[in-house]
């Protein structure tokens, strides 16, 4: 049990609140800021701008390697590669994560455990790390750090 908002909470159900509140900013939230994930042993940034407005809109920018951009409004995908002239449109877009997150919260436990970290202090602003750690090899973890 964690001291929680003035009172006691479980620590599986703090995690369950956090989760709700990523899910819930990542598909109603505008924002824009970058992000950086591992590939093997390479990171990789992306300068991410994302507007909830029209089903959802997304730009991902490539800051490091090839110059690399993806456009997606709702599902729908645009990649481009300025450097080989290359346009590539009608893809699909895929988020392994979040489009597939369940209403019930509680359903993600079969596939994720959910852990809050402590809190961080990322860019000059507060914020509460929650990990999210896959329970096969069939799927992503996340480290994330959440605005408190």
């Amino acid at each position: 049990m964690l001291a929680f908002g003035g009172g006691l909470v479980h620590a599986g159900e703090m995690s369950a609140q956090w989760a709700l509140r990523i899910i819930k900013a990542y598909n109603q939230l505008n924002y824009q800021g970058v992000f950086v994930y591992q590939k093997n042993d390479t990171l990789e940034a992306m300068r991410v701008i994302h507007s909830a407005d029209q089903g959802g809109q997304t730009r991902l920018v490539a800051l490091n390697g090839e110059v690399n951009e993806i456009h997606r409004r709702g599902d729908q995908m645009t990649r481009y590669l300025p450097g080989r002239g290359i346009f590539i449109e009608g893809l699909r877009w895929s988020n392994p994560f979040f489009s597939a997150v369940p209403a019930d919260i509680s359903r993600l436990a079969a596939h994720y455990s959910l852990e809050v970290d402590g809190v961080d202090r990322i860019a000059g602003r507060p914020c509460q790390r929650v990990e999210i750690r896959p329970r096969d090899a069939l799927r992503y973890g996340y480290r994330l750090c959440v605005d408190r």
